[in-house]
């Protein structure tokens, strides 16, 4: 099964001029005729989830994983795992697998990096959220963007490496490490490499000559070298399409039709496992 993420559908209602609320069920349906087997929404509250559900299971697909974003390297940190916690706890209500978690930056709009003490605040918060979910049939993913790419991965490799295997996996956002990492594909395949055991979804986006393009495809990342080598580990992660666009995207395709081609190749690069 190949899923997507909420983000780009919100880029598409956006640029059309409708309101998100409004466009959600037409995105749904959309992702239904592309042949979508999974929605991945953005929450920032667990009261959020219920009618998201029923909403998402209307349109025929599933929700296996919900993606969150937090602020967990300050003094509002256990206020911030309190908050994560009952979306996991909600989550688990409705059968989900998969808490996405992706923490703050210091700032959106600037390149500071977290303190030591900082990053340890932050490790600790996805520890203890990601013990607690594990007792309630969640399972606390870490995702990052380019941010936390800097300085050889300092963010990212301080997480993954102070938080136990038990209480965090991985998400690999494999575009977004490229980008991180100044547009470097062999980075990606040490991480991968490096993080291999932990992976157990994937956000999927491609680029050409380091722009967004509409569909996954030829580009700038071997995507399909790199799903032979996590699926010959004996890993099938779920597939989350993250075909985003940014200034330069070529869109020549209806969003149906860009999904539906993302989907059909995704779904030969990450196949189900077989079982006897």
């Amino acid at each position: 099964m190949i899923g997507t993420n909420q983000v780009p559908w919100q880029q598409f209602a956006k640029a059309e001029g409708k309101d998100w609320k409004e466009a959600f069920p037409e995105a749904l349906a959309t992702c239904h005729l592309a042949g979508i087997g999974a929605w991945e929404p953005v929450l920032t509250s667990a009261e959020e989830l219920g009618a998201v559900v029923a909403a998402v299971h209307g349109a025929g697909l599933d929700m296996p994983s919900v993606y969150c974003g937090a602020r967990l390297h300050g003094a509002d940190a256990d206020a911030e795992v309190a908050r994560l916690a009952a979306i996991g706890l909600r989550l688990a209500h409705h059968e989900g697998q998969y808490l996405v978690v992706n923490p703050d930056p210091v700032a959106w709009s600037a390149p500071d990096e977290k303190s030591d003490r900082e990053l340890e605040t932050q490790a600790r918060s996805l520890s203890r959220l990601g013990e607690y979910l594990a007792g309630e049939g969640v399972r606390l993913l870490y995702h990052a963007h380019d941010g936390e790419m800097r300085r050889d991965g300092r963010e990212f490799r301080a997480m993954l490496d102070a938080v136990s295997d038990e209480d965090m996996g991985l998400c690999l956002d494999a575009h977004w490490i490229y980008r991180g990492a100044g547009n470097r594909a062999e980075v990606v395949n040490d991480y991968v490499d490096r993080y291999l055991d932990r992976i157990e979804t994937v956000h999927l986006r491609q680029s050409r000559n380091g722009v967004w393009t509409q569909t996954l495809g030829d580009g700038d990342l071997d995507w399909p070298a790199l799903a032979r080598h996590i699926v010959k580990s004996g890993r099938f992660p779920l597939g989350v399409l993250e075909c985003a666009v940014e200034p330069g995207t070529e869109q020549t395709l209806s969003h149906e039709d860009a999904h539906r081609i993302s989907r059909e190749l995704a779904e030969r690069w990450f196949p189900e496992p077989a079982y006897p």
